[in-house]
């Protein structure tokens, strides 16, 4: 009897235990890997990781293998509004109208014709677009790297910046081929103004 008594305990313990697991398991997972002892990069970088997310779905976009190639970060007192700012993006990519996907998809079609270009391109690219003279004068700048930082925060500072850049000259160019200078589109897409043609026009289709 107490053998059996002993018997059945263990196998509640074991069913709760794996229930357990799964049950952790199962819990939603924020967008970007992140630990306290992963890496850390300085606070203006996550700030632009915040605003291409916010504006551009930066990680929400992202396919899951992308996602778990990236480094473990260690985003500090950004966690949070990090966190919720992927959350808040995922949830109006669920909530768009026809209309606003439209314009989404759009502008998603027209930053593919930046892909692999670094960012200087995409500038000259966006200059001769909009009929601008080129200039042998200008400045060159050069990106904000941080003395001894590590090397993953140089590469996603880059990232970024390629990121960002195509995103706002497709922005710009599918409103210009339009006549439209309205507001500009969150990562929600809802106030950009696109159509197939403009996308056409800005890849250069």
């Amino acid at each position: 009897m107490r053998k059996s008594l002993c018997f059945g305990i263990a196998v509640l313990l074991i069913a709760a235990l794996a229930v357990g697991a799964f049950a952790f398991q199962s819990k939603p997972q924020p967008a970007a890997a992140q630990d306290a002892t992963g890496v850390s990069c300085d606070s203006t970088l996550y700030l632009l990781l915040i605003l291409a997310e916010q504006n551009y779905g930066f990680l929400s976009s992202m396919d899951e293998a992308t996602l778990s190639s990236m480094p473990m970060w260690n985003y500090g007192p950004y966690t949070n509004l990090l966190n919720d700012t992927v959350t808040y993006s995922q949830n109006m990519a669920t909530s768009r109208t026809p209309e606003d996907q439209a314009n989404w998809d759009a502008l998603h079609t027209a930053v593919q014709g930046y892909a692999g270009l670094d960012t200087n391109t995409i500038l000259q690219s966006y200059d001769a677009s909009m009929g601008y003279t080129p200039s042998t004068d200008m400045t060159p700048l050069t990106p904000g790297n941080v003395t001894n930082e590590a090397p993953e925060c140089a590469a996603l500072r880059t990232q970024l910046e390629q990121f960002l850049i195509s995103h706002l000259v497709a922005e710009r160019q599918l409103r210009a081929s339009m006549g439209n200078t309205g507001t500009d589109s969150g990562s929600d897409g809802s106030s950009t103004e696109a159509t197939e043609e403009a996308t056409e026009a800005a890849s250069g289709g």
